[in-house]
């Protein structure tokens, strides 16, 4: 009987051993064949995505998902091949990710938007707005609160509710140190001259202001380092002294020279910061303009993949799958779900746009 029961125990360790082996996230690849597409499917643990490159005749498209590990292999199911003219897509079946077509055209990567094969059906649909608030024309606000600055504080665009909020006695046009972490935005007093030794915290959430009395006092000659958590990390060119902030809690602090470089912690010098050394890191979907072009690129990709045939003069903000960006005084908007979109038109965009918009 004692025999028995150690065995069953045995037994039980190695299923337990088992289960937790095979359900737990691993980095792996696999290589596979359909319909005349080479497929190579991979997926990186670390950042918690899959990446595949499906290749046809000559031509190399690359297609990338965060998700949580699952362990089935071979996710893409079924590949159909559409050939007009200079241009090939791909449409692929899967029940695990979500499909949109991957196109070529002109020797390169393109979003299917901006092929001439109708792909109605994988775009979603949204209503336009058609409304204007402060001379901004508002178009789509994709669900989202938009910030826009109008020199002594913010226009608030949220869906059926617009509201001005100021708070400078004089206009600002250059706001490199305001900065976003969560749910607040930080403003330095653009009033003070020089320095300032307190700003203002916006939460995003209820809209509600508040003057923030910092420890220390921070010169203009300054600039964000990065954010991290719940933290926004400023460097002091004239006294060289970093400083962590910390919104939610009002507090503050010098800290030693220090920085995230791809992902990770590393002690830095004072010469790196003198470069205006700011935090990196290993994102899954990497846009960039790259003469007046907006391209993605991903983690383990190859492709610059062209989302937008406009003329692109800065991206705004960047959310993974989405990433909005300006063309002359136009807000746009690019995911694979909507395509490009139009969100907002303002005419002081044209000279005045540096770090005077925030989505939240």
């Amino acid at each position: 009987m004692k025999k028995l029961i150690i065995l069953i125990a045995v037994i039980i360790i190695f299923f337990v051993f088992f289960l937790f082996m095979y359900f737990s996230p691993r980095n792996y690849e696999k290589k596979y064949e359909i319909n005349k597409v080479e497929i190579t499917e991979k997926y990186n643990k670390e950042k918690q995505y899959y990446y595949f490159n499906l290749k046809y005749e000559d031509k190399e498209l690359e297609y990338a998902y965060k998700s949580k590990y699952l362990t089935k292999r071979g996710l893409i199911k079924d590949v159909e091949i559409l050939e007009e003219k200079d241009t090939t897509c791909l449409e692929f079946e899967s029940k695990y990710l979500e499909p949109y077509p991957l196109c070529y055209k002109d020797n390169k990567q393109v979003s299917y938007n901006l092929t001439d094969i109708n792909f109605d059906s994988f775009i979603k649909k949204y209503k336009e707005e058609d409304k204007s608030y402060k001379d901004i024309n508002i178009n789509y606000l994709n669900d989202k609160t938009i910030l826009t600055w109008n020199y002594k504080g913010f226009n608030v665009l949220k869906k059926d509710n617009y509201q001005e909020i100021n708070f400078l006695k004089k206009d600002n046009y250059n706001l490199e140190l305001v900065a976003k972490v969560n749910n607040y935005l930080i403003i330095p007093d653009y009033d003070q001259e020089h320095s300032f030794n307190n700003m203002y915290l916006l939460n995003l959430k209820s809209m509600k202001l508040e003057k923030w009395d910092l420890k220390y006092e921070i010169y203009f000659d300054s600039y964000v380092v990065g954010v991290d958590g719940k933290s926004i990390f400023i460097f002091d060119n004239k006294d060289e002294i970093l400083y962590e902030l910390r919104p939610d809690k009002k507090k503050m602090r010098k800290i030693k020279y220090k920085g995230i470089v791809n992902d990770k912690w590393q002690e830095l010098s004072l010469g790196d910061f003198n470069k205006k050394k700011t935090f990196t890191r290993k994102n899954v979907y990497n846009y960039e303009v790259i003469n007046n072009e907006l391209y993605l690129k991903y983690l383990d990709g190859n492709n610059k993949i062209l989302l937008s045939d406009k003329t692109v003069k800065e991206i705004v903000a960047v959310e993974n799958t989405t990433v909005y960006y300006l063309v002359d005084d136009k807000l746009y908007m690019y995911n694979y779900n909507y395509g490009e979109i139009k969100l907002l038109e303002y005419f002081e965009w044209n000279f005045n746009y540096k770090n005077m918009i925030y989505i939240y």
